[in-house]
């Protein structure tokens, strides 16, 4: 018995070999596949589905993204991360030439003339975004797959709808948890556009109660998973969406208003819209005007089909949705994420080609009126020759995106991030030691340190930090964060490294040693047909720091949550000069003392201080004699406890100049207050003692830490 007809074969064997071409010529792995597959990988052998042995985060965001891979490593053997990709890529093939299939028969089923169903298909194939993330490590294909078997579903309403639709939304749960928007989407613009009994709701109830079993089915499937991600994380919740929830937060009336403004948005370019059917990243300057301009006029005329009431119902529907999906991720998520949007690409290319059919027929019918047979001759001929030029102008922009793939993989992941990675691992003295940066896949993976990084994708820790920060907006806020959580390592980009230094110059001049640079500036510039160069030089250059505390590291079980000191929060502040906050410092110049209470349960007290370079550019008498700090703790009972004493003479000796750190632990009972003391040096002239205190923090452990 056929399971597919000879024509399905042909277009499920051309849209693997597609898949396969491009894995083969262009070698590409995408960054955030190295994120999930080192939990995947984890879970393999037996330390559980994290990304850091021991720590039950919720690291990734697909749960077939991070199953399927674990279980292509256990079919190597365990014993080749590059033979898993490549068995999860035939997995990903497999799915993207099933979505192929299923849309080839959609259009099929709506037309019988070939050329909708072809043009679908070769658009499908040949969008540059979809060839990439289908085979480089990401869930897109899954995403797909499923989303194509609930528009099949949905236009050719076969036997036991209920149950396709189900096991379908089921299958987009499983690859994507957000893919609920597109289900409500799709349900919604189903019984809004499908023909039914009637036009009003009464009659509507049959499509509703297919729409509420469908549900009922996808509930019961996917429940398992958000069961046991609950009792295992704690939160059926990934940790994912809660380090990117920061950049956005949501509310009802955040939501309503982008709603009422979407069109403006779209009107002025702040939308998502003109990603559909560019390349990843691609923009201007990059690319020619008249690609840009092509593909965002392309974008839009899918936009607003379902408002037509003359056009298909199939072309609403998946106008509906590809409206939806825009909105969602131009209100929610705020910026076009690449692998976000295959499938929206895929629900405006269907608008699209319904479309085509539909004036395919009228150039039919037109056709077959001796009046207007000229007309439709030459409807025919346009549209045909319109969509030979979409497809031609698509598969050269996917061409030309082979050539930066493969520039991406030779000079950055495999140049650039994949040798910090390596690096790390081996000058690193032991696997706990931690490394903040942005760019977690390639390194995170090769260095197998626990990483900090921005936004938190799989470190707690940094999204606690964030909220604590003054301002969350990435580079600005990274000062605040390393000096929270004082990593061991830092990773760096030019102008990540420009901000902190901006923000706080203490950070890396004081606390941190710059020990190497990876510069790839050289390739990239010597790199010949390079399509996006700025990409390239975005991750060109790397510098890496490591920490150098001035008092030795303490190894805790646990990183603490830390309460920034304040002026404001002062419970007293004496000083001849006024007491007041210079960046995360505070100004306190000899003789000063300052007093602040102990937040309950804090452990630690962590900051620093120091006299400021002009107090000793000449020697005294024209500059500071050196000044005494002290740091004391004030029990309840009025028991005094000194926990830092330290003169500071930095005109004579050269160590006592910049800032100087402290990390202490607090005495029991962990309450009561802390005074600040700054005495003049020892000829009691405070002359020139421009002295303060930096980064004052208390330290306390997590509610789930002893």
């Amino acid at each position: 018995m056929k399971i597919l007809p000879r024509p399905a074969w042909r277009v499920f064997l051309i849209v693997f070999a597609a898949g396969l071409a491009w894995a083969a010529t262009t070698g590409q792995e995408w960054e955030d596949f190295y994120i999930t597959y080192r939990a995947s990988k984890n879970l393999a052998e037996g330390k559980g589905l994290t990304y850091n042995e021991g720590q039950r985060v919720h690291s990734f965001t697909s749960p077939l993204g991070v199953l399927l891979p674990a279980a292509s490593y256990v079919l190597t053997g365990r014993s080749s991360d590059r033979a898993a990709l490549w068995i999860f890529r035939v997995m990903s093939l497999t799915a993207l030439g099933g979505a192929a299939v299923l849309l080839w028969r959609t259009l099929r089923r709506l037309y019988p003339a070939v050329a909708p169903a072809a043009v679908l298909v070769a658009l499908v194939t040949a969008d540059s975004k979809t060839i990439c993330f289908a085979t480089s490590g990401m869930e897109t294909a899954f995403v797909l797959l499923f989303l194509s078997w609930v528009l099949w579903a949905m236009f050719c309403r076969p036997a036991r709808l209920s149950l396709h639709l189900g096991l379908a939304w089921a299958g987009l749960m499983w690859s994507r948890p957000d893919s609920c928007v597109y289900i409500a989407a799709l349900a919604a613009g189903f019984l809004c556009f499908a023909p039914g009994d009637g036009k009003f709701l009464p009659a509507r109830w049959p499509l509703l109660r297919q729409l509420l079993l469908a549900g009922a089915i996808c509930t019961m499937l996917y429940l398992p998973w958000v069961v046991w991600a609950w009792s295992y994380y704690g939160t059926p919740i990934p940790h994912t969406i809660t380090a990117k929830g920061l950049f956005n937060e949501i509310s009802a009336r955040r939501l309503t208003t982008s709603l009422l403004h979407f069109p403006e948005a779209i009107f002025k370019g702040q939308a998502t819209l003109k990603a559909t059917f560019m390349p990843y990243y691609g923009g201007p300057p990059t690319w020619p005007v008249f690609v840009g301009a092509t593909s965002s006029c392309l974008a839009l005329i899918p936009l607003g089909l379902f408002l037509l009431p003359f056009v298909r119902w199939e072309a609403r529907l998946a106008s509906f949705v590809y409206a939806t999906g825009h909105f969602y991720l131009t209100a929610v998520v705020g910026f076009p994420v690449p692998w976000y949007i295959p499938h929206i690409t895929v629900l405006g290319l269907v608008a699209l080609a319904v479309g085509f059919g539909q004036l395919l027929n009228l150039a039919a019918s037109w056709r077959r009126d001796p009046v207007k047979s000229p007309a439709g001759r030459w409807l025919a001929g346009s549209l045909h020759a319109l969509a030979l030029a979409v497809v031609l102008g698509t598969i050269s922009l996917t061409i030309v995106m082979g050539r930066q793939a493969y520039l991406e993989m030779t000079i950055i992941e495999k140049g650039i991030r994949s040798g910090i990675g390596l690096w790390l691992r081996g000058v690193a003295k032991s696997a706990q030691e931690t490394v903040y940066l942005e760019p977690l896949g390639f390194i995170g993976f090769y260095s197998g340190l626990r990483m900090l990084d921005y936004p938190g994708l799989c470190a707690p820790e940094v999204v606690a930090a964030r909220r604590r920060a003054l301002s969350r907006s990435y580079p600005y806020c990274w000062s605040e964060i390393i000096l929270s959580l004082r990593p061991d390592w830092l990773v760096l980009r030019p102008f990540e490294l420009k901000e902190i230094n901006n923000h706080d110059p203490l950070v890396l001049n004081d606390l941190y040693d710059h020990v190497k640079t990876f510069d790839a500036t050289r390739s990239i510039k010597e790199a010949q047909w390079v399509p996006i160069r700025g990409y390239l030089e975005y991750n060109g250059i790397f510098e890496v720091y490591h920490l150098n505390s001035p008092s030795p590291k303490r190894v805790r079980s646990y990183v603490p949550i830390l309460v920034p000191i304040r002026p404001e929060d002062l419970l007293s502040k004496e000083s001849p000069l006024p007491v007041e906050a210079s960046g995360i410092g505070i100004k306190s110049h000899a003789p000063s003392r300052l007093v602040a209470a102990v937040p309950e349960s804090s452990r630690i007290l962590l900051g620093g201080f120091g006299i400021y370079d002009g107090a000793y550019a000449k020697p005294p008498p024209g500059g500071t004699d050196g000044a005494e700090f002290l740091v004391e703790h004030v029990a309840p009972n009025g028991r005094r406890t000194v926990l830092l004493q330290r003169y500071l003479d930095p005109s004579a000796n050269a160590a006592d100049r910049g800032l100087q750190g402290f990390d202490l632990d607090l005495p029991s009972p962990q309450t009561g207050q802390i005074v600040f003391t700054v005495n003049p040096g020892p000829n009691n002239n405070h002359d020139y003692d421009w002295s303060y205190w930096h980064d004052l923090r208390f330290g306390l452990p997590p509610n789930n830490s002893p």
